[in-house]
Order: structure tokens, then C-alpha cells, then sequence
């Protein structure tokens, strides 16, 4: 845990991957304003350096003991431990030789946090007090090494088939997918990435989008996310805007494939498994600046906002 700035924030050194909800971020900024502080971290990923700071933070562990150590209700466990004067001045160095910061989550966060900073940083600057070192200049942040991050799937279940019949359903997904039913007992976790999972009318399905129809002009095009929406949601069910329609909605992988099924017997007609996203795809979308698609990667565990909180004042 640390602090990053809201200049390297504001000079995309620090990438984003999603838009903000502009009544959400507002919240948030005057939340963050009022309480003057940082009640919960924004969740940065880096893949420079990477080896030395892991090897550093395992000996730091092996050498001392936790500041704290908690096990919230979800059952997740949070340790902290403190570091040296001199430990944190070598991060510090590290971090220093990192070229880019990536947001994993914490959009919301991280841009509240650049608000109120640049608000306060304007009124310093017109009282003629400003320094550049002052608290509202930086913002908590979490920061793991891409390859630690375990991100899950984002599974999408669906609650009409826009009057299709299942089999008519089957059929037009063959336009863009192979479409084989799973054999009795056979897993339906999805093996690899540009393929899917289908529950339908009680049935596993395995999805292969054809290679020739995947768009490869850009890191978004080819997102297994992107392919779902475009060649099923919008082309089959017309659904033209997945945050807002009613007729899907989206299951953390944390929840398993059986909560797909149950979903399926409860209030959905089909459910969609997904590939998780990997992370390397994650970090080109932002490296071009583009957006990630809407739900498309889960994170697990997630920091617990409130465990440690930085005051301004």
C-alpha cells in the first residue's frame, strides 16, 4: 500500500480501462471531499519490476511480524505489515522506474480522489500556498504485480431469447460458433480463451467462435467479451445495451456454474460461461486507450475498503 499522484493521474501514467458513471464519480468526490480522506484504496496493477519487489516484500514478511491481521465475514483474510524507513525509500525507487501504473479497480475511486486533489490544488494556487507536497496531492492506492492478480470470469445470464425457440437459438449461433453439447459428466468450465460455455434448456454446451470471424483490428475487438456481445447479444437477442437492459444480467465467477444453473431455473432461460479475462488483455486495452467492455473481468479477493484509511489533514 502506498500513495500515487494525481499528476501522473492526470498524465495518464496511471492507465485507466473503464469510463466513470458521472453521478457515481460526483458522489464520490464530494464523499471524499467531506471526509477529507481515503477510506478505501484504488487497486493498481504494474509488470516492471516485478521480480524485485515481490522478492523484497517475501523477505519483509519472513522478517517481521503483521501490523494487522484480520478475517472479514466473507472469510477473506487482510494482513499488514509495516515496512522500514529504509524499505520504503527502495519501493519508492522501484516504483520510480516503472513506466506505467494500471487502474485494475477503482475507477470511481482514483477519479474522486484526482477531483478533490485538483480542486484543492487550484484554491493553494490562488492563496499563493500551494507546494506540490500537500496530502490532497496523492491518493491510497493497493499495488500488485500483474502477475499475482487472479482475475476470474464474468458470466452473463440471459432472461429471453427475443422469441427464438432453443433450437432456433442453436442454430443461429452457427454463423459465428461451433456449437457441440457437453457428454454427460463432462466439465463445463471453459478450457481456453475465444471459447464459451452454454446452459441451455437444462444442457451444457460447448461455444468455439470461428477464428475466421473474430475482428483482430483491435485489443477490444478481440475480447471474448466483445465477441458475446456482438455476434449474441446484439445480433441474436438485440440487446443493444447490456448495462441497462433487463434481460441480462451478470454472475462473478466467484459464484460457480452452478449458480448459472440455478439462475436458469429460476428466472434466465440460458447462461453464457466465459474465459477469464487474462490480464495481459487487460493491459493493452489500456496501453491504447481504449475501454474495457462492460463486465467483463472479476477480481477476487477485493480490497476491503475502511481496513486502512489516509487522512488529509
Amino acid at each position: 500500500m502506498g500513495v500515487a499522484s494525481i499528476e501522473d493521474y492526470e498524465n495518464n501514467r496511471i492507465k485507466k480501462h473503464e469510463f466513470t458513471l458521472p453521478k457515481k464519480e460526483l458522489d464520490r468526490t464530494k464523499l471524499t471531499n467531506v471526509q477529507s480522506a481515503n477510506v478505501g484504496p484504488t487497486f493498481l496493477t504494474f509488470r516492471e519490476n516485478q521480480d524485485a519487489i515481490k522478492e523484497r516484500i517475501a523477505a519483509i514478511v519472513a522478517a517481521t511480524q503483521p501490523y494487522g491481521d484480520v478475517t472479514c465475514d466473507d472469510g477473506v483474510r487482510h494482513v499488514v505489515w509495516k515496512v522500514s524507513v529504509e524499505d520504503s525509500a527502495w519501493f519508492v525507487e522501484q516504483f520510480a522506474g516503472i513506466s506505467s501504473l494500471y487502474i485494475a479497480d477503482g475507477h470511481h475511486r482514483a477519479a474522486a480522489a484526482f477531483n478533490v486533489g485538483k480542486m484543492r490544488r487550484e484554491a493553494a494556487q490562488a492563496a499563493g500556498t500551494f507546494t506540490g507536497e500537500e496530502p490532497f496531492n496523492f491518493f491510497m492506492t493497493l499495488l500488485y504485480p500483474a502477475d499475482n492478480l487472479l482475475i476470474l470470469d464474468y458470466n452473463r445470464v440471459i432472461k429471453s431469447l427475443n422469441d427464438l425457440s432453443p433450437e432456433a437459438f442453436l442454430e443461429a449461433l452457427g454463423d459465428n460458433f461451433t456449437v457441440t453439447q457437453l457428454e454427460e459428466g463432462q466439465s463445463s468450465k471453459v478450457p481456453q480463451r475465444h471459447s464459451y460455455s452454454l446452459f441451455l434448456g437444462g444442457k451444457w454446451y460447448r461455444m468455439v467462435v470461428k477464428e475466421d470471424k473474430v475482428d483482430q483490428s483491435t485489443p477490444v475487438t478481440r475480447l471474448d467479451s466483445s465477441i458475446i456481445t456482438e455476434f449474441v447479444l446484439k445480433a441474436i437477442l438485440n440487446i443493444q445495451d447490456i448495462k441497462n437492459d433487463p434481460r441480462i444480467d451478470f454472475v462473478g465467477g466467484i459464484r460457480g456454474h452452478a449458480e448459472l444453473e440455478r439462475r436458469c431455473q429460476v428466472d434466465c432461460v440460458a447462461a453464457i460461461a466465459m474465459f477469464p479475462c487474462p490480464i495481459q488483455e487487460l493491459l493493452e486495452v489500456a496501453d491504447a486507450g481504449l475501454i474495457m467492455p462492460p463486465k467483463s473481468t472479476w477480481f477476487e479477493p477485493k480490497p476491503r475498503s475502511g481496513f486502512v484509511v489516509r487522512l488529509f489533514d
